[in-house]
């Protein structure tokens, strides 16, 4: 079925959703949708700031997910391995994308990372997208505290890793 997610609880806004952390290859016990099956869309909360590791790790999706327009930072393997066929859209407020956070998710079509300020090293690892838009970010090997896309960031469809210059819009 579908998931919504509330705005707030007993009147606290949600603003974080699973804080899972990966540790060699395994996502721990925190990544609260991991594994899930839907059939319609996910809601996420209005308020939402960061989704955490894992939080939907090697779930399957075959309607829409709707990213709210507040979210600010996708964590590591938050999507990686989420069955989803369809397009993929980031809100403006987004600024990180964690390491691997939609590897393997088959996500497809056109990415805009224009708004975002780091895109770490497997964040689009083996998806289907076919056109990026960066922006002004630069593309390179990134490192702690850096900012950019790095040069292992985006796999596009036809297997290549996207340079800045092989899927522009």
């Amino acid at each position: 079925g579908s998931l919504t997610i509330p705005d707030s609880i007993n009147r606290r806004k949600i603003i974080s959703i699973g804080k899972g952390k990966l540790t060699g290859n395994q996502i721990d016990k925190s990544a609260p949708f991991k594994g899930a099956k839907f059939d319609g869309e996910i809601r996420l909360p209005y308020y939402l700031q960061s989704i955490g590791s894992g939080a939907f790790y090697d779930s399957s999706f075959t309607g829409t997910i709707v990213l709210p327009d507040r979210l600010e930072f996708i964590g590591s393997s938050a999507f990686s391995k989420a069955t989803f066929t369809g397009n993929l859209s980031l809100p403006d407020s987004l600024k990180d994308i964690g390491y691997s956070a939609f590897s393997k998710s088959n996500f497809s079509g056109h990415l805009d990372v224009s708004h975002t300020r780091l895109i770490n090293r497997y964040a689009f690892m083996n998806s289907k997208i076919t056109t990026v838009d960066k922006g002004n970010l630069e593309i390179g090997d990134i490192l702690f505290g850096g900012e950019g896309i790095d040069t292992s960031a985006i796999k596009l469809s036809n297997g290549v890793f996207y340079n800045g210059n092989n899927a522009w819009k």
